[in-house]
């Protein structure tokens, strides 16, 4: 019984990937109080000092974030960004998401 060759359709290049992988981008996620974070959205900053123009330096969150950015003893990878959230542990005031109507035709 004769056998058909895979190489004469298929290309295979051998590879291997380290067992830790390498992270290309570290993102963090920080949940919140703050009601200067929207509920329902996720806040994506650079740097602390992002964190630092919205809430202030007085802030929680911008003391964790100079501690966020500046990475671990040793580390390889700085982060790249911190998202924050908001996580509402009372009730919170609904807000309205819209966009642009310009150009829109409304029948009345």
């Amino acid at each position: 019984m004769s056998k058909i060759p895979l190489s004469k359709d298929f290309s295979i290049t051998a590879n291997v990937i380290s067992p830790a992988g390498t992270a290309l981008d570290a993102n963090g996620l920080m949940l919140t109080d703050n009601p200067l974070i929207p509920t329902g959205t996720v806040s994506t900053f650079g740097s602390a000092q992002e964190v630092a123009d919205l809430l202030g330096t007085h802030s929680r969150e911008y003391q964790a974030a100079t501690l966020y950015f500046s990475g671990y003893d040793n580390a390889t990878v700085l982060p790249a960004a911190l998202l924050m959230s908001r996580l509402a542990l009372e009730d919170a005031s609904g807000w309205l998401l819209s966009g642009s109507l310009a150009g829109s035709h409304w029948r009345q």
